[in-house]
């Protein structure tokens, strides 16, 4: 080999190297985000300057705990780019690259849209603007690990909607990575798109109490459903065995589960708030959760209906990490 290839060779090891150092500190960085927004939401809600008493209070710092599990699954993809850097694993590449790079990015993107709406003496720009930051430089690196150039990448991504569309296939495991992609895709827009949430029993207009709620949409659809789509393909080549896969069943699991406790915790909370709040004669008989949820955007169907759908697939993906299927 001539001296320029072996220079070009060593570059790109530098180059590789370099990225990897940098995913591994993001994967690490990104559960140390989530652990502190899940312990102190309050903090984080101060430094957008809304409220985190009474029920409005209280919706901001759900929207905020409900959103931390994500972090367990972004950090996984960021880890799992970093070990995989050296290897020819191009197609689970290229889904983890687009797992690690569009929430992140589609987060960024919300975050600075909300503030551009905001009074900039209201609120910490420092922190929020080190977030975005962050953030995007999350996604660009992410981004950049893929193997394909970008015309083979748009055309993998086209190819995994048509396929995660197509629901006539004859495995059981295959259809429920399909049907729970699809499932995030839906609960995901709901929460991103909607103009208000299709479970709260508040809904502040503010544009960064509504950042919030967009964001738990965002990571839905652009983490999570990109991270159902690897899995669908690896039950349909039998290779939910692998490490990868088994990694990233167990953190969705994990992430489910945390927010399926944020979400029954949240609605004890906020009945023990109306409990306070309101004048005894505006509380009709005993306020319990039922009842509360009665009165919340979607009502007691949507409510039971996502725990019940929420707490299957979390089995599933538990059950794929610890003895996961060798075949389709």
């Amino acid at each position: 080999m001539s001296n320029r290839g072996m220079a070009q060779n060593t570059q790109n090891d530098e180059r590789g190297g370099a990225s990897q150092v940098f995913l591994a500190s993001s994967s690490v960085a990104w559960i140390a985000l989530g652990v502190y927004a899940f312990a102190q939401p309050e903090d984080i809600a101060r430094t957008m300057n809304l409220s985190v008493q009474g029920i409005d209070g209280l919706q901001h710092l759900t929207n905020l705990q409900a959103t931390a599990p994500y972090a367990v699954l972004q950090s996984a993809v960021l880890a799992l780019l970093a070990s995989n850097q050296n290897k020819q694993e191009e197609d689970s590449d290229s889904l983890l690259a687009t797992a690690g790079a569009l929430a992140p990015a589609a987060s960024a993107l919300a975050l600075a849209v909300a503030l551009t709406q905001t009074p900039m003496e209201s609120v910490d720009n420092v922190p929020l603007a080190c977030y975005a930051a962050f953030a995007a430089a999350t996604a660009a690196l992410s981004a950049s690990t893929s193997k394909k150039s970008p015309s083979e990448f748009l055309d993998e991504r086209a190819e995994d909607a048509k396929n995660i569309s197509r629901l006539n296939d004859n495995t059981y495991l295959l259809y429920f990575y399909k049907i729970s992609t699809i499932a995030s895709l839906v609960v995901g827009g709901s929460f991103a798109l909607s103009p208000i949430s299709p479970l709260a029993i508040s809904n502040d207009p503010t544009p960064l109490a509504q950042f919030l709620r967009r964001d738990f949409g965002l990571f839905s659809i652009f983490l999570l459903a990109p991270v159902q789509t690897l899995l669908a393909s690896a039950a349909e080549t039998g290779t939910l065995a692998t490490p990868t896969c088994r990694v990233l069943n167990l953190a969705v699991a994990i992430a489910i589960a945390g927010i399926d406790g944020v979400t029954l915790y949240s609605s004890k909370a906020t009945a023990d708030v109306l409990r306070e709040t309101l004048p005894a004669d505006q509380l009709a008989g005993t306020l319990d959760v039922s009842s509360l949820v009665e009165g919340s955007s979607g009502g007691i169907e949507n409510f039971v209906g996502a725990l019940a759908v929420s707490a299957t697939i979390l089995v599933v993906y538990l059950a794929q990490a610890v003895r996961p299927s060798a075949q389709d």
